[in-house]
């Protein structure tokens, strides 16, 4: 179907459909004119046959719309550039200075296509200056100040209209501009100040030709010596001097005839022939008045002119403008408007220059008419023509640089570039984009960008939680269906997110929330009931875990007791339910219990176990031949460690004996979880322990992918918000290793500076494994290295004064395209976040009852298992060193068990009485005094009643019941 074609009246007044032409018999209503269609023809007609004019009236009857104008707060561009940016210029068009208060801002007035037409034009030569199409007119409003009165006038030219007025060559020692917007300083709240350039049309002035001709007949004469070149010592110059304007042939007729006729005269008076002589005397002297006062200059515009000057408008500019200047002030009182008033005249006053133009205060022609006189075109009062190099003079966006204050005007410092349409194509809205034109476009992520890991970088509160919030919402709908893990310290991405998803997704969440108390996510590392995880696989999980937690403080001598004492209890795991687990609140007390409960608890924990020999091996054998003063070295840093998980909120989440949460289901089932790691609740410390444990468990189950075919491996989208506070994480490792195994990362972080006290070339290398790049306001260091390094300043990047510049959900991104290729850095606004939906959230946190244990059922259970060795009739010899309480009852457990050992209640006596004197040899007290120089009899006291023969006893019992159960392996090394 075909639109309905338009018509248009030429002289601009009305435009309508032909329907509503013919209906007035296709005559304008206002001036009567024959409407034309608007067509190639038109097009044609009105560009090449009259430039400007037609375009211009069509372009008239829109309303016009106010923008404005934001400086880039770095501003070189000179003079030839700004003379190109007036001559593309779309017209008509306002350009205007206005001022109220303490504020003043450069406008630009014109139809909405027209302000989009130039919001482009600016932004290609001044990418950090934005043109904002205002909602409401500057001028509309008087401030609610009724007592302010409006005066207005305008500027008119005080010589002839071919005389130039001064123009600048470079703007960089001098911008006229910045002139006239000093006159909008100091103004009181309610006064104003507003100066309109008004640029109707191109065209020819009605002079034009006509000047062009005298020119043409000027050069045709010759030139006249200057009096300062008549001396030997200076050097001749020359000039023309232009001939009076009202010479014509005519008139030099008029002279010839005068001549003639006084010589006839003469021939008369010879003969004596007085009265013909009187007549033709009168005649000469009535021709010589008249040819006196044709070559007269008293009236003449071009006595005295510069041509040069008139060459450089007439010749040197090759098009014209239809201006008008007009100004209006704001004030309370006459006086102050007078003032205002005069501030602007003497403004306007640089642009006059000698011998050829300037400008002069005059009545404004269109009072009354309203800011937008374009219908008048037509009318020769209160316009003039003036040339582009003119025009650039008086309007341009000003020079700001290191000489210029930007003071003036409010300025930004912010590039806007745009990216390729083909750069923003995806499957999910995660932001917009802005147009040249200061329109705004959808950015979608790629799937192929979510394949690979991206980066985020900026200051608290600028928008990139949002951001990672859309990521995420990304990860589930990807055609992909990737597993979803995201890890946040504060909380707030995970309530977002859990409210944000689709119904459909409900029963794919997986909560686990360290400061809920109500549910508890359990998982137990010890738990070697998962799906394909075996004794060594779980030991060596953990004991990596361990390493990377506290890499700080990590030692061969550390490594070997948590090791075994790990294996030991996920070696009884195997024998035990899946739902009664020993956890990692038992580590301590197995490392630090009485020999005899070790003895017991190997015995009967392990009955059946392949892994009893080598554990007994090393507890029985290598652990106890210990000195007790040198055990006690290398496991205080494993029990300083496994306390942690005796303490709220470790207990009830990694030691409850069942383990409810499965990171391999979670993947394999390509669910998602969310995890909340508590920071706001429990601090820095307990969130950086929870989120770096979660993190390596997670990076183990990836590795396990490894096992599998790549084209098998599941996808793990892993978002990580605040990653830099998790700092027991081998980041460099986790890079490196997650894209090989299915996994690919969203990471979030302040700055790379706190990355950098970690490890210092950490940055460098998240970086390398980051395709897609997202870079908020960020400080003067992270700015500039990602200014030089990813982003590309010297390929058309934003500076560093850009990325310390970007307001809040504004960043500079760099995507990676559906077709691998990356974009272009471009300018970038996150979408805001989504409507949370409270039902669904209550919805998803209610389901927590199908996956999770009550949390105090959860703790209960996990404290049940803390005197899970008193069972065996001896307690652990300490709970810590530091607690003289702690000791004093490990003192009187100990004393039991070895009164159990001996036998009778005289033994038992003699044996507490014989402590009581020495110490038993395995407290810190008694230990210090043994390795003491020349050691006290208390001290070999202790080791005749507890040394080696109570020792050897029990041992060699124990091993003759190995090695009638294992009688191949007895002596077979640990191959761990």
């Amino acid at each position: 179907m075909f639109s309905e074609p338009k018509v248009v009246c030429p002289h601009g007044h009305t435009t309508c459909t032909l329907e509503e032409g013919a209906s007035q018999g296709m005559r304008c209503h206002q001036c009567g004119a024959t409407l034309r269609v608007i067509d190639s023809q038109w097009i044609f007609d009105s560009i090449v046959k009259n430039p400007g004019t037609a375009v211009s009236r069509a372009g008239a009857i829109d309303e016009e719309k106010v923008a404005e104008l934001q400086l880039p707060a770095h501003n070189q561009v000179d003079e030839e550039a700004v003379g190109q940016f007036i001559t593309s210029m779309p017209l008509p068009i306002s350009l205007e200075i206005y001022g109220v208060g303490d504020r003043r801002v450069m406008l630009v007035r014109g139809t909405e296509d027209s302000l989009k037409f130039m919001a482009g034009k600016v932004q290609s030569l001044w990418p950090s200056a934005v043109l904002r199409i205002l909602d409401q007119d500057p001028l509309q409003s008087n401030g609610g100040h009724k007592s302010i009165s409006r005066f207005n006038f305008s500027f008119t030219l005080g010589a002839a209209a071919y005389l130039p007025i001064r123009t600048w060559m470079s703007f960089r020692h001098g911008d006229p501009v910045h002139t006239l917007l000093a006159t909008t300083l100091g103004l009181m709240p309610d006064e104003k100040v507003w100066l309109q350039f008004l640029i109707a049309r191109k065209g020819k002035p009605p002079w034009l030709e006509a000047i062009q001709r005298r020119l043409k007949l000027e050069a045709q004469r010759g030139y006249t010596v200057n009096a300062n070149g008549i001396t030997a010592t200076t050097t001749p110059t020359f000039s023309q001097v232009p001939m009076p304007q009202s010479l014509s042939m005519a008139k030099g007729g008029v002279f010839l005839m005068v001549i003639l006729i006084a010589l006839v005269a003469i021939l008369f008076a010879i003969q004596e022939k007085w009265l013909p002589f009187i007549f033709l005397s009168l005649l000469v002297i009535a021709g010589g008045g008249v040819l006196l006062r044709f070559v007269s200059r008293d009236d003449d515009p071009w006595h005295g002119a510069d041509l040069s000057l008139v060459r450089q408008k007439v010749v040197h500019q090759d098009m014209f403008y239809q201006v008008t200047v007009r100004a209006s002030v704001w004030a309370a009182t006459l006086d102050k408007a007078r003032a205002l008033a005069e501030r602007l005249d003497s403004a306007m006053a640089q642009y006059s220059l000698a011998g050829g133009n300037r400008f002069q205060i005059a009545v404004d022609p269109f009072e009354g008419i309203g800011t937008w006189p374009v219908h008048f075109i037509d009318r020769q009062e209160g316009w003039m023509w003036l040339g582009p190099d003119e025009v650039a003079g008086l309007w341009h966006p000003p020079m700001v640089n290191d000489q210029v204050s930007p003071g003036l005007v409010p300025v930004r410092g912010v590039e806007m570039r745009s990216p390729d349409p083909e750069d923003v194509k995806g499957f999910y809205q995660i932001g917009k984009y802005f147009t040249a034109d200061g329109g705004e476009k959808p950015v979608r992520i790629s799937s192929k960008a979510m394949q690979h890991n991206l980066f985020c970088v900026g200051k608290p509160g600028v928008g990139k939680s949002t951001l990672m919030l859309h990521l995420s919402l990304a990860g589930m709908r990807d055609e992909e269906n990737p597993a979803v893990i995201v890890i946040d310290p504060h909380g707030d991405l995970v309530n977002q997110l859990i409210g944000a998803i689709d119904p459909e997704d409900a029963e794919r969440v997986r909560i686990l929330d360290v400061g809920d108390q109500e549910y508890t996510l359990t998982f137990n590392p010890l738990d070697v009931h998962r799906v394909g995880w075996g004794v060594i696989e779980v030991t060596n999980s953990v004991v990596d875990i361990g390493k990377a937690l506290w890499s700080d403080y990590w030692g061969p001598r550390m490594q070997i007791p948590l090791k075994r004492g790990v294996q030991l209890l996920v070696a009884a795991n195997e024998q035990r339910p899946d739902d009664d687990c020993l956890g990692l609140s038992q580590l301590s007390a197995i490392l630090s219990a009485h020999p005899d409960v070790r003895k017991n608890f190997i015995r009967t924990e392990l009955e059946g176990s392949q892994h009893r020999m080598k554990l007994a091996h090393y507890f029985l054998d290598d652990y106890e031949t210990l000195s007790r003063h040198f055990r006690e070295q290398v496991i205080q840093p494993v029990l300083s460690k496994a306390y942690r998980f005796e303490e709220d909120p470790m207990l009830a989440l990694f030691s409850c004996p069942q383990s409810k949460l499965d990171i391999a289901e979670v993947i394999r089932e390509r669910k998602l979880l969310v995890i909340n790691t508590g920071m706001s609740k429990y601090g820095s410390e307990i969130s950086d322990f929870v989120g770096s444990l979660m993190i390596n468990v997670l990076l183990r189950e990836l590795v396990r992918q490894g096992e599998r075919f790549a084209d098998s491996r599941v996808p793990v989208v892993v978002v990580i918000d605040e990653f830099q506070t998790f700092t027991g994480v081998p980041w460099a490792e986790l890079i490196q290793q997650m894209r090989k195994y299915g996994g690919r990362m969203i990471l979030g972080t302040q700055s790379l500076a706190s990355l950098r006290k970690q490890d210092i070339n950490i940055p460098e290398i998240i970086l390398s494994g980051v395709y897609s790049l997202f870079a908020f306001n960020i400080n003067g260091d992270d700015a500039d290295y990602i200014s030089r390094l990813e982003l590309s300043r010297e390929r058309g990047g934003p500076g560093a004064d850009t990325l310390i510049s970007l307001e809040p959900y504004k960043a500079y991104v760099r995507l990676e395209r559906e077709d691998g290729r990356l974009s272009r850095p471009f300018y970038f606004e996150s979408e805001p976040p989504p409507e949370k939906d409270e039902m669904m959230a209550e919805r998803v946190r209610a389901m927590r009852a199908e996956y999770s244990l009550p949390h105090e059922v959860a703790r209960q259970r996990a404290m049940e298992m803390l005197t899970y060795f008193d069972q065996y009739g001896a307690t652990v010899l300490s709970r810590g060193v530091t607690s003289s309480g702690s000791r004093l009852s490990a003192s009187a457990s100990s004393t039991q068990a070895a009164g159990v050992l001996l036998g009778g209640s005289k033994e038992r006596s003699d044996f507490e009485e014989a402590v009581g004197e020495v110490d038993l040899p395995w407290s810190v007290e008694a230990d210090a005094r043994s390795t003491a120089p020349n050691g006290d009899a208390a001290a070999e006291a202790s080791e005749v009643l507890m040394g080696r023969e109570i020792k050897d006893g029990w041992e060699e019992e124990f091993l003759a019941d190995v090695d009638y159960i294992y009688p191949d392996e007895g002596h077979q090394q640990d191959d761990e």
